[in-house]
């Protein structure tokens, strides 16, 4: 499980055929979203890359030695996958027995998510 879907990138109409081919996960009671903060819009000026996902694979798993990360990423206009959707992962302590975790990417103390990228990047997220 873990890290299974590192590697993975949808659109947020291709991730809805695909989920729509996986059974609901019995654990899964919400959603939390979450903004990447670090990095930031400006920091990822084209998004995110396959190699930034698996730089923050790296991170999570042989640096914090967590068992899997949140379930996605979300750029402009991709989805990247993380850990299986199967199990639950890692991403906000309170909350990763029974929250399906996405972060967005941005720095939404100081970038605005109703205008710009940022709105766009919310969008996607929204599916």
């Amino acid at each position: 499980m873990g890290f299974a879907n590192v590697g993975r990138i949808w659109t947020p109409e291709s991730l809805a055929r695909h989920l729509a081919t996986l059974p609901p996960p019995n654990w899964c009671k919400a959603v939390t979203l979450h903004h990447t903060a670090e990095p930031s819009l400006a920091e990822r000026p084209r998004g995110f890359l396959i190699q930034h996902i698996e730089n923050l694979r790296h991170f999570y798993r042989d640096e914090k030695h967590w068992s899997a990360g949140p379930h996605l990423f979300i750029n402009d206009d991709q989805i990247f996958g993380m850990s299986d959707f199967a199990g639950t992962g890692l991403h906000a302590v309170s909350f990763n027995s029974f929250s399906f975790g996405i972060e967005v990417l941005g720095d939404y103390d100081v970038e605005d998510p109703r205008t710009g990228r940022g709105f766009t990047c919310w969008t996607t997220a929204a599916g």
